[in-house]
């Protein structure tokens, strides 16, 4: 006697029900990549540090803080883009002096009211 002990396939319906979820998935999720010339900041600012017009955009990818005692200067013209859901702690000192000709844009990679955490202010010391 034979006996076969091959699992039975997923039914093509299965198949293309799997693909399409997946397809679905992605076509909603909200692409935020980063410009080819970005500098991207995904490290906690532990020493005095300057963003410069030059330097920009300057890309936040996730929760980055300015350390305690530390001095953030972003320049006249400087552009600073949010991936969704990215934050920016600031226990030190930010420093964003813009002016008419030339201001500093804070804004989101997505274009959504509310797709990034802003910017956070306080004097409580964050532990690593």
């Amino acid at each position: 006697m034979y006996t076969c002990n091959r699992q039975p396939r997923p039914s093509w319906i299965a198949r293309i029900g799997a693909f399409m979820i997946v397809l679905i998935a992605f076509a909603l999720a909200p692409t935020a990549y980063a410009a080819p010339d970005a500098t991207i900041v995904n490290q906690p600012i532990v020493t005095n540090t300057t963003w410069t017009k030059a330097g920009s955009p300057y890309q936040v990818s996730n929760f980055v803080y300015v350390k305690s005692g530390v001095t953030l200067t972003v320049e006249p013209g400087a552009e600073v883009v949010f991936n969704q859901n990215a934050s920016f702690l600031i226990q030190g000192t930010l420093t964003a002096l813009g002016t008419a000709a030339e201001p500093i844009l804070f804004t989101g990679a997505v274009k959504t009211p509310g797709s990034w955490s802003g910017l956070n202010v306080n004097n409580r010391h964050y532990r690593e």
